[in-house]
């Protein structure tokens, strides 16, 4: 009975793991900036954004009778802007990369040439589930996202005036 009880426990399937918990940060990712000192009491953020930009190519395509012809084609690429922004630094709060408070008063005198920090993208903490990814000595940054004055272009809304597709002509058969 015993010999009988063993072989069946060993030959049944064994159950399977637990599926790993995956942990999922609150909030938005933080945006990665520049900073840098500016005038007494105040702060310098430099933000690369993106905006769409109409670009044309020239394309060179056979037709079905075997020419090539050019064809123009236009895209939508990304193009980098940097957007500044200068905050007073009584509205910023820092944190490091472990959570805690760094004092505001601080912040410029370690800003001896400008640093990569990180921006809490909606003015709340960020979580700490993006904070593993940086390094010891990071700043973390909390700003309310209306803060600030904006210096140089704000960047523009795209005036894209979208072309529509073009006709191709149709690939060539094989023989």
């Amino acid at each position: 009975m015993t010999v009988a009880l063993l072989t069946l426990t060993l030959s049944l399937p064994a159950a399977p793991a637990p599926a790993p918990k995956m942990e999922r940060p609150e909030g938005p990712a933080p945006r990665v900036v520049m900073i840098a000192p500016a005038a007494e009491g105040k702060l310098t953020l430099v933000e690369t954004q993106t905006r769409l930009v109409q670009q044309q190519r020239t394309v060179q395509v056979t037709t079905a009778d075997g020419k090539v012809v050019p064809v123009t084609q236009t895209f939508m690429v990304q193009e980098p802007v940097p957007v500044m922004r200068i905050v007073d630094l009584d509205k910023v709060r820092v944190f490091g990369v472990d959570g805690k408070k760094i004092e505001t008063k601080d912040v410029p005198k370690s800003l001896t040439q400008p640093m990569p920090a990180l921006l809490s993208a909606d003015g709340k903490p960020v979580d700490r589930f993006y904070l593993r990814l940086a390094r010891k000595g990071t700043l973390v940054l909390v700003v309310p996202p209306t803060e600030g004055k904006f210096v140089g272009k704000v960047m523009p809304a795209p005036a894209a005036k979208l072309v529509p597709p073009q006709k191709l002509p149709p690939p060539p058969r094989e023989k």
